[in-house]
Parts: C-alpha cells; sequence; structure tokens
C-alpha cells in the first residue's frame, strides 16, 4: 500500500512541475559558448536530394518540419533561416504541452515558419548531438545559424506568449501580435513561463 502512495505522490509531483530540468530557464541572447559547428555541406550530396529538401514543408497546421539534423542543417541554409532545435524526450510533460499549445497556435505557426527552420529532437535517440549541444533540461529549444554557430536557447515550458517573446528576442526580430485566446490553452494561475523544477 506504501508503494502505491509513494508511486501516486511520485506522479503527483512530477505532472504538476513546469519543465524537466534542473535550473530555471532563461532566454539566453549573451554569446554563447562556442560549440563544434554543423559540419559544412559536402558538394557530393545527391542533387535529387537537395531539390527534395528544398520542397520539404512541415505538415498541415505545425510548424516543425520532421527532418533530421543533418537535412535541416542543409534545408535552414538554402532557406537562408537559423535552424530551431526542440530537444525533447517522450517523457516529457511540458514538452508535449507546448506541443499542443505554442506550436498549434494559428499566428504562431505562420510566423515562426517566416523567421525559423523548425525542428524536433527527441533527446534520448539523439544522445551525442544532446551532448554536443549541452542539453541538459526538456524542453530545450536552441537556434543555429545556418552555418551551425548558435545564436542563443531556452529551457523548460513556456505559454504562447512567452515562447514567443524569447523566439523574437533569441533572433532579434519583432513579435506578432497575439490575440487573447492564444492563452486559452493555459490552464488558470499556472505560471509556467520557461521555470523548471
Amino acid at each position: 500500500m506504501k508503494c502505491r502512495a509513494l508511486s501516486l505522490l511520485t506522479l503527483l509531483v512530477v505532472w504538476t512541475l513546469p519543465g524537466c530540468e534542473q535550473k530555471p530557464a532563461e532566454a539566453n541572447t549573451a554569446a554563447p559558448e562556442e560549440v563544434e559547428p554543423t559540419p559544412a555541406i559536402p558538394t557530393s550530396i545527391n542533387p535529387a536530394k537537395v531539390a527534395a529538401l528544398a520542397s520539404a514543408k512541415p505538415k498541415e497546421g505545425s510548424p516543425i518540419y520532421d527532418l533530421n539534423f543533418f537535412d535541416a542543417s542543409i534545408k535552414a541554409k538554402q532557406d537562408g533561416k537559423p535552424l530551431m532545435i526542440d530537444f525533447y524526450t517522450v517523457w516529457c510533460v511540458p514538452c508535449k504541452k507546448m506541443d499542443k499549445t505554442a506550436f498549434k497556435d494559428k499566428v504562431v505557426v505562420p510566423w515562426l515558419l517566416d523567421h525559423a527552420m523548425p525542428i524536433k529532437i527527441d533527446a534520448e535517440k539523439e544522445k551525442a548531438l544532446a551532448k554536443r549541444f549541452r542539453v541538459s533540461g526538456y524542453p530545450t529549444l536552441l537556434f543555429l545559424k545556418p552555418d551551425g554557430k548558435e545564436i542563443g536557447r531556452f529551457s523548460g515550458f513556456s505559454d504562447t506568449r512567452a515562447f514567443v517573446k524569447q523566439v523574437a528576442d533569441v533572433l532579434g526580430i519583432p513579435a506578432p501580435e497575439l490575440p487573447p485566446a492564444s492563452d486559452a490553452a493555459e490552464p488558470a494561475g499556472h505560471d509556467a513561463g520557461g521555470v523548471g523544477h
């Protein structure tokens, strides 16, 4: 009986936590530490693959492209946009919540696609990539120039308004006007704007 009560208590605590990380998240617009840049795009890439990447589109109603890191890097370079990597895990509740709010918002989706090349990376499947970019909490949103140099990052859950402000701050672009309904999916009184546990 004690085991069941302890399991229920643990589940309750994990469910109410705003982020899956050790420390509070803050937008990092200061010059980040240098990381190994994205490998240069080889000149021997199949032209058909390059053409296919040029026409790649995200799923309807979503800003996320279904591409691996290398292909997304090529596409970002082709499009002249920064790469936005959403590092997540399948067990991360705040990651799933952002998928249902900020990444579904009818104002945010086209705005994000105009200014970035967003992809998702499962940090447990791509451990080397997560380690390379020093990802330690989820979600972590990392922004890279097309040459692979980091622009900035932020971690932890962000409601739609906080997400837009953080992206705009990192990329140095104006944020779109969001209607009051953009925060309707957020629970009343829940202040989880980017703070992790």
